[in-house]
């Protein structure tokens, strides 16, 4: 990959350095390397505090990434993948919480019964009140832990190199990048010391991470991170960050697989177990017969766990995102902001970039950048503006990525994608650092909001 190297006179991509605590006041915000590795070794303690930690993980860097890649736009004009990652930390979290916390009914269950009656029964047939949520958060803490660590990274490496560009009057951007591809080939090293086997990063794996935040990082190499973009830039900037974000989706739910195979396996191994022992422990001529044929209808089992799954994908499984509520058995419906029901209620950003009745924004209703294009004709298996969508069963990765594809693509240009997730825990202020210009054109509003958040954490 070759990326220009900038020959002005001030930096590039649209961040102006002024000292070494420009970036450090950006890098304040987010989470080191340290604690990263800290929240995911909590998943194998505290379930309930690791996922938390993990919520607030993405929030911070989603905030932050989000400013970096959008010059200065509050908020910022395109969710990237930690935006919806945040979201679905979210989502699990009633269910680890529900897991490691008081036992009984609770006022959101009546809007979750199928869901409600699934845990009730999980619980009971397994012995065990926390089996499918240690699963969950041990899973997403893995996960974390590689993506958090790609993006922590890559802010520090390119806030670094603009900081060093100051006393050059140029970025060196293909040495930025070589700088971060080096440290993502570390972070195998770091990250396999401390795994078994079984959770081991490979190094196709950091190939393809790689891969996934090349997008992004050619937003700030093409100086398209400014907020005074004209629209053709605006949507070149959209799609690059749609491709980082379909390409960090697929390494993501790749990895996450076996967990999502683990979980939905847990209840029909678990009856099976149960009816098994109660036909087979019986030394009769019938419990025999039984026994044999149990033992032979491996097709039948088959289909009973893809019913199970089935059921478990349409009746119990949803997804927050946003202020929406997403049922993953059905086809995505338009986004609010193109809804005409909604749409007056909306967020007048929103219905800037979104047409009424349309599932695309405008800088997405079509896909000019062929990376882009042929990313998306990877996964995509829907008739377009959201039919064809809906998940039968989350297990199936092609068409788990079609339906998740589709709901980046659609409200990627959603506000309230950035607001704070309500579920995320409050945290010790970060110390105290000097507010510098880490981005260019900072507007007035931003700079005294950001200047009161620095002052509130002293």
């Amino acid at each position: 990959m070759t990326f220009r190297r900038s020959r002005s006179a001030t930096p590039d991509a649209g961040l102006v350095s002024a000292g070494r605590d420009s970036y450090e006041a950006v890098l304040v915000e987010v989470p080191d390397l340290e604690t990263i590795r800290a929240v995911a070794d909590l998943a194998a303690t505290n379930l309930k505090d690791a996922n938390g930690n993990i919520l607030r993980g993405y929030t911070m860097l989603s905030q932050a990434f989000g400013r970096l890649l959008h010059g200065d736009t509050a908020p910022p004009e395109n969710a990237t993948f930690l935006t919806f990652a945040a979201w679905a930390t979210e989502t699990i979290r009633p269910q680890v919480v529900g897991a490691v916390g008081p036992k009984g009914f609770r006022p959101g269950d009546l809007f979750r019964p199928a869901s409600r009656l699934y845990t009730w029964a999980a619980d009971g047939l397994l012995g065990s009140d926390d089996t499918i949520a240690r699963n969950l958060v041990r899973g997403e803490a893995a996960i974390y832990e590689e993506i958090a660590m790609a993006v922590r990274m890559m802010l520090q490496c390119v806030l670094e190199g603009i900081d060093e560009s100051s006393r050059r009057g140029s970025v060196d951007w293909q040495a930025l990048w070589a700088k971060y591809s080096l440290r993502l080939k570390e972070m195998q090293t770091t990250l396999n010391a401390q795994r078994d086997a079984s959770e081991a990063v490979e190094p196709s794996d950091v190939s393809v991470l790689q891969r996934a935040t090349e997008p992004y990082f050619s937003v700030l190499s093409e100086r398209m991170s400014r907020w005074d973009l004209d629209h053709i830039q605006r949507k070149q900037r959209a799609e690059l960050i749609l491709l980082g974000n379909i390409r960090m989706l697929a390494y993501e739910q790749k990895r996450i697989q076996p967990v999502l195979r683990r979980n939905l396996a847990y209840v029909p191994d678990a009856i099976r177990a149960r009816v098994g022992s109660r036909v087979t422990g019986r030394n009769t001529l019938l419990s025999r017969t039984v026994g044999q044929a149990y033992d032979r209808s491996k097709t039948t089992i088959a289909i009973l766990d893809e019913v199970f799954q089935i059921a478990a994908t349409r009746n119990v499984y949803s997804m927050i995102v946003g202020t929406e509520e997403i049922r993953l058995g059905r086809d995505l419906p338009v986004p609010p902001p193109a809804n005409p029901v909604l749409r007056d209620r909306q967020a007048p950003l929103d219905q800037q970039r979104y047409r009424k009745g349309a599932f695309f924004p405008y800088d997405l209703q079509t896909l000019t950048h062929r990376p882009t294009w042929a990313e998306w004709q990877l996964y995509d298996r829907s008739t377009s503006e959201g039919a064809r969508t809906a998940v039968d069963n989350w297990l199936r990765y092609g068409e788990r990525l079609s339906f998740l594809v589709n709901l980046f693509r659609s409200r990627q240009q959603v506000t309230s994608l950035y607001d704070t997730p309500r579920s995320t825990p409050s945290a010790t202020p970060p110390r105290p650092a000097a507010l510098g210009p880490a981005l260019e054109h900072l507007s007035d509003v931003t700079k005294e909001r950001l200047a009161n958040s620095f002052r509130g954490s002293s």
